[in-house]
């Protein structure tokens, strides 16, 4: 599970990795660390931070959820996260929404389903719908399967009882096999919430 204190913006389709590190750039930020990828399931990423150092943006090109997007911790997320989505190309978190709820093609509705999991660590409810959507009723169940991958990406917990009744109730055996595969992930992220700090 990714840092849930963060916040996330995924960026858009052809914003190239250069283009976000002009951004960085232009708002002050300074590189402090580079991961190469492996392009299939370890994702190449960028550290920077402020000159201060008491915020860090994490860049990302994510092979598993299929998207690019950076990340904000620090006391100024709220004005980084401004200045640099004015810099690149970037999803709204109502775009996203929109996207998800008008998406037609399968590949389209995949793809809506990883960003919305992506920009969202924390339980949103309006996101939840979406999830809940795309889980249980497309014909497909490669798609409801996709959806509930993308649940998995972020572990609500409030998604128990959504995987509990598709392992038991939908129809394709691969579909109940995948919610069954991540309920014990979800049940763990419950139980982190309910200890004491």
């Amino acid at each position: 599970m990714l840092d849930d204190t963060a916040r996330y913006v995924v960026l858009k389709p052809g914003v190239k990795r250069q283009e976000f590190e002009q951004a960085a750039l232009a708002v002050g930020l300074v590189k402090h660390r580079e991961r190469e990828g492996d392009g299939q399931k370890e994702s190449y990423q960028q550290i920077w931070a402020t000159q201060d150092e008491e915020n860090s943006v994490h860049y990302v090109e994510d092979p598993l959820s299929g998207t690019t997007f950076f990340s904000i911790r620090g006391p100024k997320q709220q004005s980084l996260v401004f200045e640099l989505a004015r810099r690149v190309w970037a999803f709204a978190p109502e775009e996203l929404i929109e996207l998800a709820q008008e998406a037609e093609t399968h590949d389209e509705q995949v793809k809506a389903v990883f960003r919305l999991a992506v920009a969202n660590p924390r339980y949103q409810p309006d996101v939840f719908n979406v999830f809940s959507v795309y889980a249980t009723k497309p014909p497909n169940p490669l798609l409801r399967a996709a959806t509930l991958n993308a649940i998995g990406y972020r572990c609500w917990p409030e998604c128990i009882p959504l995987l509990e009744g598709v392992a038991r109730d939908d129809a394709d055996a691969q579909v109940r096999q995948t919610a069954e595969r991540l309920l014990p992930y979800l049940r763990q992220a419950a139980e982190r919430a309910n200890r004491p700090q």
